[in-house]
C-alpha cells in the first residue's frame, strides 16, 4: 500500500508541478491579456469620444452649410429681382432721355418760331406755356428716374458684392462639409473596428477567465491531494510501521 501512496505522491507530484507551472503561464497570459483588455477600453472609450465629438461637428457644419445655402438661394432671387428691375429702369431711363431730347429740341424750335411769328404771338405763346409745361414734367420725370437708376445702380453693386462673399462663404463652409464627412466616414470605419477588435478580446478574455478559474480550481484540488499524501507519508516515515 506504501509502495502504491508513494507511486501516486510521485504521479500526483509530477502532475502538481506541471498544473503549478501551467497556472504560472495562464496566470502571466491572464495578467497580459488584463492589461491588453483595459488598453482597448480605453482606446474604444477615447475612439467613441471622438466620434461623438466629430458627429457634433459635422451636425454644426451640415447647419450652418444649410443657413448659408438658403442665404445664398435669396440673395440669388434679389439679385435677379434687381438685375431685372436695373433692365426696365435702364429702357426707361433711355426712353425718358430721348423724350427729354425731343422736348429739348421742340422747344428751342417753338422758341425760335416764338420769335419770328410775333403776329401769331397768342397762338404761339400757349403753345410755348404747354410746351414748356411738358418740358418740366419731363425734366422733373428725367431727374427722378434719374434718382431712381442710381438708387437701383447703387443696391445692384450691393448686392453683387454680397452675392461674391455668400459664393466664396458658401464654397468655403462646402469644402468644410466634404472634409468632416470624409472624417466622419473615417472615424465610423475606425469605431467599427476597434468595436469588432473589443468584441474579440472581449469573447478571448472570457474563455481567458474561465481557463484560470478551471486551472485554479484543479490547483487546490490537487495541492490538496499533495498535502493529504505528504502528511500521510510523513506519518508513516514517523511511526516505523511501514
Amino acid at each position: 500500500m506504501f509502495e502504491e501512496v508513494k507511486e501516486r505522491f510521485q504521479v500526483d507530484k509530477k502532475s502538481f508541478e506541471r498544473d503549478k507551472e501551467m497556472f504560472k503561464e495562464v496566470k502571466e497570459r491572464f495578467e497580459i491579456d488584463k492589461e491588453t483588455f483595459e488598453i482597448k477600453i480605453e482606446m474604444f472609450i477615447a475612439v467613441k469620444e471622438r466620434f461623438k465629438k466629430d458627429m457634433e461637428s459635422f451636425e454644426i457644419a451640415y447647419e450652418m452649410f444649410k443657413a448659408v445655402m438658403e442665404r445664398f438661394r435669396i440673395d440669388k432671387e434679389r439679385f435677379e429681382i434687381d438685375k431685372e428691375m436695373f433692365k426696365e429702369v435702364k429702357e426707361r431711363f433711355e426712353i425718358d432721355r430721348k423724350s427729354f431730347v425731343i422736348d429739348k429740341e421742340m422747344f428751342e424750335t417753338v422758341k425760335e418760331r416764338f420769335e419770328i411769328d410775333k403776329e401769331s404771338f397768342v397762338i404761339e405763346k400757349e403753345m410755348f406755356k404747354a410746351v414748356k409745361e411738358r418740358f418740366e414734367i419731363d425734366k422733373e420725370s428725367f431727374e427722378i428716374d434719374k434718382e431712381m437708376f442710381n438708387a437701383v445702380m447703387e443696391r445692384f453693386k450691393i448686392d453683387k458684392e454680397r452675392f461674391e462673399i455668400d459664393k466664396e462663404m458658401f464654397e468655403e463652409v462646402k469644402e468644410r462639409f466634404v472634409i468632416d464627412q470624409k472624417s466622419f466616414e473615417t472615424d465610423k470605419e475606425m469605431f467599427e473596428e476597434v468595436k469588432e477588435r473589443f468584441e474579440i478580446d472581449k469573447k478571448s478574455f472570457e474563455i481567458v477567465k474561465e481557463m484560470f478559474e478551471a486551472v485554479k480550481e484543479r490547483f487546490e484540488i490537487n495541492n490538496k491531494s499533495f498535502e493529504v499524501c505528504n502528511c500521510f507519508c510523513n506519518c508513516c516515515t514517523f511511526s516505523g510501521s511501514c
